[in-house]
């Protein structure tokens, strides 16, 4: 029985992939880089350690980073505050949640402060029981501790836990915490290294109700 979703962050709650993506490419074009899907595969939804075996196939990266950071979080800000990047179903998906006394946590590998004023973006205040972010762990996804933390925080066993990701390392992360995955596509195609952990894939965020109504009725 499901009693805790818990929801990545981006590209899984809020359209900010495809902005991310976009100024990598733009950036690391002005400074002869061409990253090919395999970086992106590898630093979407993963922390700083996963991340560094992509950057180390572009030397002198390192560089360049503090721009492409501040250039991409200014960007997915400015839109989420004018006219917003919530990914569709999303609300309507939280408003079920919130309604028939789910848990509902919130798990990225993304700094709290980010994740914390993306959800402020939303048309209304939503109630998140907890919240684990990636400067709040030792090791980040696909390392299961950001999702095992939210089981333990609120008291409930992993196997009772519904992660929705749009990421492989998101999903290798919820099966190493023994957590039943929900796959949404947004940038990251599945592959024969995570297409096998993927317990349930949904079109959108909507489709979750469905699914959730019946476990209910099981």
């Amino acid at each position: 029985m499901i009693k805790c979703v818990i929801f990545d962050c981006d590209g899984l709650m809020f359209d900010s992939e495809k902005i991310s993506i976009e100024v990598w490419k733009r950036i690391g074009k002005k400074y002869g880089f061409n990253f090919d899907e395999e970086f992106f595969t590898g630093i979407t939804g993963s922390g700083k350690g996963q991340a560094k075996k992509q950057f180390d196939r572009y030397p002198g990266i390192s560089d360049i980073l503090p721009e492409i950071r501040a250039e991409r979080d200014r960007s997915i800000f400015e839109k989420a505050h004018t006219t917003g990047i919530a990914k569709k179903g999303l609300t309507v998906l939280l408003d079920y949640l919130n309604k028939n006394n789910y848990l509902v946590c919130a798990g990225s590998s993304s700094p709290y402060s980010y994740v914390a004023e993306l959800i402020s973006t939303l048309d209304k205040p939503y109630h998140f029981d907890y919240i684990c972010c990636g400067d709040m762990v030792t090791k980040c996804k696909p390392d299961p501790e950001i999702f095992l933390n939210c089981a333990k925080a609120l008291n409930v066993e992993p196997e009772n836990c519904l992660v929705l990701e749009d990421s492989k390392n998101g999903i290798i992360a919820a099966k190493n915490a023994g957590m039943i995955s929900g796959f949404i596509y947004d940038t990251v195609s599945k592959d024969e290294q995570f297409s096998h952990l993927i317990d349930h894939e949904f079109q959108d965020l909507s489709q979750v109700i469905d699914y959730l109504k019946d476990q209910t009725n099981a």
